[in-house]
C-alpha cells in the first residue's frame, strides 16, 4: 500500500506538472507575437480604384532599394490595413514611424487610414497623397503630409482629379504641391491623373 505521505506527494507532483504544462501552453500562445523581430521600416501603400497603378512595381522597387518594406493594399482593404497595423504594433511585430502612401482613390484611403488610427493614439509620421480627389482635412495625428496634385479644367468632376487638402492642426507640416503652378514642375506636363503616380519625379 502507498502511505498517506507518499500519496500526498504524488498528488502535489501531478498538480505541479499540470500547472507547468498549462503555463507553457499559455506562454507558447503569447510568443507568436514576441518571437518575430519588429519591422521598423514598413510603408503602407494604397492603390487607386480597382487597383489602378500601372507602374506600382517601380515604386515598390524604389522603396525596397531605399530600405523600406512596402505593404500594398487595395482601397477596399483599408480597414484590413488598419487592423493589421494596430495588431502588429500591439504584438511588437512593428515599430518605428508610420508611413502611408496613397494614389487617387487610394489617396482618400490613405487619409482615411490615418484618420482611423487617431483614436488609438497612433501618429502617422509621413503621409504622401498623389492625386487625392476628395479635399480631405488631414487629422492632427499626422506629422507631415505631402499632397501632389494638378489643377485642370475638368476639376468640376468629382473623380479623376487632384485637389488640395487642409489640415486639422497647425502642428501638421502640410505641403500642397500643385504640378500645374509649381516652378519646378510646370515643364513636367506629360502627367495626368492616370499617370501621375508613375512619374519618375513623383516616385523619387
Amino acid at each position: 500500500m502507498i502511505s498517506r505521505s507518499t500519496r500526498t506527494l504524488l498528488v502535489a507532483l501531478a498538480i505541479g506538472l499540470a500547472f507547468s504544462a498549462t503555463t507553457s501552453q499559455a506562454d507558447a500562445g503569447n510568443t507568436t507575437c514576441q518571437l518575430r523581430r519588429p519591422v521598423c521600416n514598413r510603408v503602407y501603400v494604397i492603390r487607386g480604384a480597382a487597383g489602378w497603378w500601372p507602374k506600382i512595381h517601380t515604386m515598390i522597387d524604389r522603396l525596397k532599394r531605399a530600405g523600406y518594406e512596402p505593404d500594398v493594399y487595395l482601397f477596399a482593404q483599408v480597414n484590413h490595413a488598419v487592423d493589421n497595423l494596430i495588431e502588429r504594433r500591439r504584438c511588437g511585430e512593428e515599430a518605428g514611424p508610420v508611413r502611408i502612401i496613397g494614389y487617387s482613390l487610394g489617396g482618400h484611403g490613405a487619409y482615411n487610414m490615418a484618420m482611423q488610427l487617431k483614436p488609438y493614439g497612433i501618429c502617422v509620421d509621413r503621409l504622401l497623397l498623389i492625386e487625392c480627389f476628395s479635399n480631405p482635412t488631414i487629422t492632427s495625428n499626422v506629422r507631415c503630409c505631402l499632397n501632389i496634385y494638378e489643377t485642370r479644367s475638368t476639376d468640376n468632376w468629382l473623380i479623376f482629379r487632384g485637389t488640395p487638402v487642409q489640415r486639422e492642426s497647425c502642428r501638421t507640416h502640410l505641403v500642397n504641391l500643385n504640378v500645374a503652378t509649381h516652378p519646378g514642375w510646370r515643364k513636367q506636363r506629360d502627367c495626368n491623373h492616370f499617370t501621375m503616380a508613375d512619374s519618375d519625379r513623383v516616385q523619387n
